[in-house]
């Protein structure tokens, strides 16, 4: 959805983020930093406010309150030019996916800054998504073996408790395997990218109607530009299944609830 955000509201936040210092695990050397907002929950101040209505609308978007186990937004900020890009040229920090232990079923991003193409890229890539998903940046047309070789290999990930495509260190050829997989995949602009643009929101799901975790959803953050290009800005939040609903056909229930109430919340006019 564009224009959830206005450029004065992304700045706000921008500089609500730089106000802090990265977490933990986080930091230059990385080109991803990570910073932990401190409005949570609403303090009396206009950028308490600004943040707390973005949680709500996103909360309206999948018909569910927030949960006292969701942890608080977090902005991450992508410095141009500073991994190193041998391994894997697109995506150089992998790919990997949302579930935060096993409570995350669905994902929202907000893009602060504008990233001009193709120079720039910086995108939300999803290489096992389909084409067909409005929005989808630059796609590669692929044949069918391609399309079933990497769903294999996203499903053979999972089923192996593999989160991260840099957690194959030790594991079987196989598993390394798979992961290179989905990595080619991305480098080649196969399946979905979502490119950044300031106020722009992307939501997707991390789990299935099933309850489990969507192999469609391994994704990851582009590389951006070089040194002196545009810094990739986003705000994420993360959604949990409530803790009493974590289980068999109660988190089915639930995820699929969400998923349908998204998808028709969507297909409304001016959503």
């Amino acid at each position: 959805a564009r224009n959830f955000l206005g450029q004065a509201e992304c700045a706000a936040i921008i500089e609500a983020a730089r106000q802090g210092k990265p977490m933990r695990g986080g930091g230059a050397d990385s080109g991803d930093m990570k910073f932990e907002l401190c409005m949570w929950p609403l303090q009396n101040s206009l950028r308490g406010q600004l943040l707390e209505s973005v949680c709500q609308r996103i909360d309206c978007l999948v018909g569910a309150l927030r949960e006292s186990s969701e942890k608080p937004p977090k902005v991450h900020l992508t410095v141009p030019g500073a991994v190193d890009r041998r391994r894997a040229p697109r995506m150089p920090l992998g790919l990997h996916v949302d579930t935060n232990a096993i409570g995350t079923y669905v994902t929202a991003i907000v893009y602060l800054t504008t990233l001009s193409q193709p120079g720039g890229d910086g995108a939300t890539v999803f290489p096992c998504a389909s084409h067909a998903a409005k929005d989808a940046g630059s796609a590669s047309p692929i044949g069918p073996h391609q399309v079933m070789c990497k769903q294999k290999a996203a499903e053979s990930l999972l089923a192996e408790e593999v989160l991260h495509t840099d957690h194959t260190h030790g594991s079987s050829v196989m598993t390394s395997r798979n992961a290179q997989v989905l990595l080619n995949a991305a480098d080649n602009y196969e399946g979905l990218s979502v490119f950044p643009e300031a106020g722009k929101l992307m939501l997707f799901f991390t789990r299935g109607d099933d309850g489990r975790v969507d192999p469609l959803s391994w994704h990851g953050g582009a590389a951006v530009g070089m040194q002196g290009a545009t810094e990739k800005w986003i705000l994420q939040l993360c959604k949990e299944v409530p803790l009493g609903s974590r289980a068999g056909t109660a988190q089915a229930a639930f995820v699929a609830a969400r998923r349908k109430h998204a998808l028709a919340t969507a297909a409304r006019p001016n959503t």
